[in-house]
């Protein structure tokens, strides 16, 4: 007969109430006892019997476990009901399943009492226990970072814990919610720091440095000591600056270099010193070329002094190879890396040893060739090669020194950046190497055979089109590259000592990675520089040189590549300062997103009128290429100042300070008044505007309320986009200008304190109004609905415009017969504008019966 499984709930579990609800809805039949032992002894071929405690202690769970009994805590269940899974199946008692499926490993314990005590608890919490360290442990448990274990678990790339993360875990047992050891609230505070249980002392560094490393050495559970202090266990030691120390090392004293201290941030573990040790020199190395800030940068360093004494040389040797006898040659000079560097070996090695003599007619003919090989044009051409070689090795170090690690799939201490953050750090940089790899290669066999029909130009235009591909999407997001290892840096200390230790190598030359970065913004315009240099020389020496037109071809090619370049970063930050808005204005239409669109301007405006919103409302005006969206500032919210939307960061949508109003397009707005400053009126402006679904002209009238872009400005902006919405060249009649008192527009009230409390009345009246009146319809509702039913016939004119002046169309305001220089036709008057301002709303407030 088949076995069924019962539970048994002991002692104080009997009362536990919501444990007997959770064994009812898992339909799980259970017995009560006082101490089990009628269930423990007794062999029933039809049940298994399962013993469930509140409690891991005492002499009931004793005699219970010596007996070999199931037994699981009350949590279990609760993790069952959350998970639906089956009663779990183990030979030790299991509390809960916090730690269950983790393969644990213990190290540096002094005794065996507190060994096991750690160990019995999370057996308890369903762990799994290993003697040896291998790769099979996900976690190591420690007091003191040191020993072989230590090291393979570093080396294995496993965390190690604190002996405070059993004890967190075990208090957090009786949650109702199951918890999980592997949560950050367990794992981030007890995980082992690098430099816990050290004293550090650094030498050699700048004030500044100094201080940043002895912060970080804080942060990372370490002390701080001067150097030469007793305590002190490790000595970190600037190795370019220090050769020997000022004082005797005393004790067990690790004097190691920088990179041992951010190697041990970067993995998260204290790495091992013996890798590091400082070795203490006379005289320190010196610099290659190779390491040198020049050659990273593609940079030629051409001495003067040694070319011209060559010079000198060879035409000294030259005059004296015109005499009856021959004469010994110099010695060899060692090549540099200098203007000779550019030379061929063939043509420097004119004699084997210091007594070989040469004939004249030989070294004659070596000379005249010499002097005919190594031209401007041929310096120019290698000066090419030279920094194109330099740029494929700054390639190759950002790539192999930063890029490959981070992508490396077996980290120590797990991935340092996520991988979306590294693809947006380098973006298309392996394209641009493998691009430039390419080129070199060819202008490097071009050079070795070099003549003087050598062509130059169809190399690079052969790769033209490459560039055009690769370039614009590394350069556009440039500086999003550098905002990303800014932003990255600052919240890992792991990247951080990462980009420490790169730094610190021979191979960046003391050049940063955002400044390593900047050499492919620049590589472009570098090219098109000395394209330029060796065409000019090419004329000079053969004006019917085959290369000056292939020269031409990608000169121009590259600079359609770099015009490309700068119109597809123009509209990437337009689209994305259209993104910003969108984000930063509640309700905005989402058709706002258009990739014709470009933003161009924002203006704060203070409302002088009641026509759009409330008078003294303070608005932002979006000047778009082909549109504006009107904004209005939230109650209680700060504007978000006069800068353009790119210059902020996305605020959260619970907190954006902008409210959508209105989207105008240019081609609604008929004209733009601009209003003359007086004492009464300052910086006001207004939009006669008139859409195709409107029945009426509308007069929205604003004062210009930031310093950002001022009237004028504001003005000329509105009239250029506007004509080329129209698609006209210019339109001189969209501005007119006329005086305050015409429109009856004032603005010196918006700001006083009287203003303010006056509009405060007309707005509490109208709540009042609307509270208690008997239809709570809103009168603007009421004025759609009224606007609707009657028919464009059955509507009048407003006092002195006509139904065909009323509508502005576009032939009206190209007319050239103008009355005035107000750009306003003789039907038109300012009267008029004005009587249409407050015609609709008399109309609709008059009885409807």
């Amino acid at each position: 007969p088949s076995i069924e499984t019962r539970v048994c709930l002991i002692g104080s579990a009997i009362n536990n109430e919501k444990l007997i609800k959770q064994l009812k809805e898992l339909n799980i039949p259970y017995l009560t006892s006082t101490d089990g032992m009628e269930y423990a002894e007794e062999d029933d071929p039809y049940y298994e019997t399962v013993f469930i405690m509140d409690d891991f202690d005492g002499k009931i769970f004793d005699t219970l476990k010596s007996t070999d009994n199931r037994i699981l805590g009350a949590p279990v269940i609760g993790t069952i009901v959350a998970t639906n899974e089956p009663l779990p199946y183990t030979s030790r008692p299991l509390y809960c399943t916090c730690m269950q499926g983790l393969n644990l490993c213990f190290t540096n314990f002094k005794t065996k009492e507190h060994l096991a005590h750690l160990v019995t608890l999370c057996h308890y919490m369903g762990a799994c226990i290993r003697k040896d360290m291998s790769s099979k442990i996900d976690y190591l448990v420690t007091n003191t970072l040191h020993g072989p274990k230590y090291r393979t678990a570093v080396s294995l790339g496993t965390a190690v814990m604190k002996e405070e993360w059993i004890h967190r875990c075990w208090a957090a047992r009786h949650r109702d919610e199951p918890c999980k050891a592997t949560d950050d609230e367990f794992l981030v505070p007890c995980k082992s720091k690098p430099f816990e249980g050290c004293t550090l002392s650094f030498l050699g560094f700048s004030d500044h440095e100094k201080s940043h490393m002895e912060e970080q050495t804080r942060d990372q559970g370490g002390l701080v000591a001067d150097a030469g202090d007793l305590s002190c266990t490790h000595l970190v030691v600037e190795e370019s600056t220090v050769t020997s120390l000022p004082f005797q090392p005393q004790g067990k004293l690790y004097i190691v270099v920088q990179e041992w201290f951010w190697g041990s941030i970067q993995i998260e573990a204290k790495a091992a010193e013996s890798m590091y040790i400082f070795e203490r020199v006379e005289y320190p190395a010196r610099m290659t070329r190779s390491s040198t800030t020049s050659s990273l940068l593609g940079k030629t360093s051409f001495s003067r002094k040694r070319s011209r004494l060559r010079e000198e040389t060879l035409a000294k040797l030259a005059q004296e190879t015109n005499g009856e006898n021959s004469r010994q040659l110099p010695p060899l000079k060692r090549q540099s890396t200098d203007t000779s560097a550019c030379i061929p070996d063939s043509m420097l090695d004119m004699s084997c040893s210091t007594t070989t003599s040469v004939k004249g007619e030989d070294l004659k003919a070596t000379v005249s060739q010499t002097a005919a090989i190594v031209t401007a044009r041929y310096q120019v051409a290698m000066e090419l090669l030279q920094t194109e070689k330099n740029y494929v090795g700054i390639l190759h170090t950002i790539l192999n020194l930063f890029k490959k690690p981070l992508d490396a799939p077996n980290q120590a201490g797990g991935p340092i950046l996520a991988s979306e953050d590294v693809k947006a750090i380098f973006g298309s940089l392996p394209e641009i190497e493998l691009v430039h790899q390419n080129m070199s290669k060819d202008l490097q066999n071009v050079m070795q055979q070099w003549n003087d029909t050598t062509c130059i130009g169809q190399i690079v235009l052969k790769y033209a089109e490459e560039i055009g591909r690769c370039y614009p999407p590394f350069v556009n997001f440039f500086e999003s590259s550098v905002e990303t290892i800014t932003r990255c840096e600052s919240r890992s200390s792991r990247f951080h000592a990462f980009l420490k230790i790169n730094h610190a190598k021979r191979e960046c030359g003391r050049q940063t990675l955002a400044e390593l970065l900047i050499n492919p913004v620049q590589r472009v315009p570098r090219i098109i520089l000395l394209l330029q240099d060796i065409k000019k020389h090419t004329e000079r020496e053969n004006s019917d040189h085959p290369d000056i037109s292939n020269i031409q071809s990608s000169i121009d090619a590259l600079k359609k590549v770099m015009t490309y370049i700068n119109e597809d970063k123009r509209k990437t930050e337009s689209q994305k300062q259209i993104f910003d808005i969108v984000y930063e204005v509640e309700g905005c239409p989402p058709t706002i997103v258009s990739s014709h669109r470009q933003f161009v301007a924002r203006a704060e405006m203070i409302v002088v009128d009641d026509n759009l919103c409330n008078k003294g409302d303070h608005i932002s005006l979006f000047v778009f290429s082909d549109c504006i969206e009107v904004a209005k500032r939230r109650r209680g919210m700060k504007s978000q100042s006069m800068k353009s939307p790119n210059v902020h960061a996305r605020p959260p949508s619970a907190i954006r300070c902008l409210k959508h109003i209105k989207l105008m397009s240019l081609s609604h707005i008929k004209k733009v008044v601009n209003i003359n400053d007086s004492e009464d009126c300052q910086n006001a402006i207004s939009l006669f505007c008139r859409t195709p679904t409107d029945t009426q002209d509308w007069l929205y009238t604003f004062k210009n309320d930031a310093a950002n872009v001022g009237k004028s400005r504001l003005l000329r902006l509105l009239s250029k986009h506007r004509a080329n919405t129209m698609c006209k060249a210019i339109d001189d009649n969209f501005i007119c200008s006329v005086n305050s008192h015409e429109l009856d527009v004032c603005t010196v009230d918006l700001g006083s304190t009287l203003g303010r409390a006056v509009r405060a009345a007309k707005k509490s009246s109208r709540k009042l109004t609307r509270a208690f009146s008997f239809s709570r319809t809103p009168r603007r509702v009421v004025q759609r609905a009224v606007g609707n039913m009657l028919s464009p016939s059955q509507q009048r004119p407003p006092i002195g415009l006509s139904r065909a002046d009323s509508t502005t169309s576009r032939d009206t305001v190209d007319d050239d017969e103008m009355s005035d220089g107000t750009g306003l036709t003789p039907s038109m008057s300012v009267a008029s504008l004005f009587e249409t301002k407050y015609y609709f709303f008399g109309f609709l407030s008059s009885p409807l019966i």
